[in-house]
């Protein structure tokens, strides 16, 4: 258990058998009788079988991590359909993680897809809050407010490459300009994805 003066907080790990109701009455009793001033986190594999722990067979998770998209977004594949809606439904019920964080599960259509873009720019500048800012302050222009550098590959040489998530709204201006950008007393070119610049239909 954490405690502060505010809350405090109470992590359980629980084992839930393959051969009983779920969820066993333990695990019910200790969520009801928490105190309404402590949060409670519970961590379980409620779904699966493994003889290590006395199931009679094994199975495969059915939601697993198969990476990350454009850096930002966890891809989880899931097996089938309702795997997929309890998923959901587990990540709604979890609300804020911690103040201001919530934590949301779509459908791969659904997920935003933004354009991306890749800049050189002098070696000496490798923050990339720094980048961010000299890109704002030196385009006020574009609409930038809700650019992110994602990556900035540190190279040998004068220079290093930084990758940058934009917005649709800039790709125009940025066309115009034929990807020049003003970058302190210089310029550096930004060159758009391909595939994120391409029209829809």
């Amino acid at each position: 258990m954490l405690e502060s003066e505010r809350k405090r907080l109470l992590v359980a790990s629980y084992h839930m058998a393959h051969d009983r109701t779920a969820p066993p009455e333990e695990l019910r009793s200790m969520v009801e009788a928490s105190p309404n001033d402590q949060q409670l986190i519970v961590g379980a594999d409620a779904n699966a079988h493994n003889c290590v722990w006395r199931s009679p067979d094994i199975n495969d998770r059915v939601c697993k991590v198969v990476g990350w998209f454009k850096g930002g977004i966890k891809i989880i594949a899931c097996d089938d359909e309702r795997s997929a809606e309890l998923y959901k439904a587990a990540l709604k019920e979890l609300g804020e993680v911690y103040e201001g964080a919530g934590l949301v599960a779509l459908s791969w259509s659904d997920v935003p897809c933004r354009p991306r873009a890749s800049i050189w720019i002098p070696a000496s500048i490798k923050a990339p809050d720094q980048i961010l800012t000299m890109l704002q302050r030196c385009n006020p222009h574009l609409p930038t407010s809700d650019w992110r550098v994602v990556k900035v590959d540190e190279l040998e040489g004068p220079t290093n490459q930084a990758i940058l998530i934009l917005n649709n709204e800039s790709l125009a201006p940025i066309e115009a300009a034929h990807g020049e950008l003003n970058f302190g007393f210089s310029s550096v070119t930004v060159k758009v994805c391909k595939s994120d610049s391409a029209k829809e239909d």
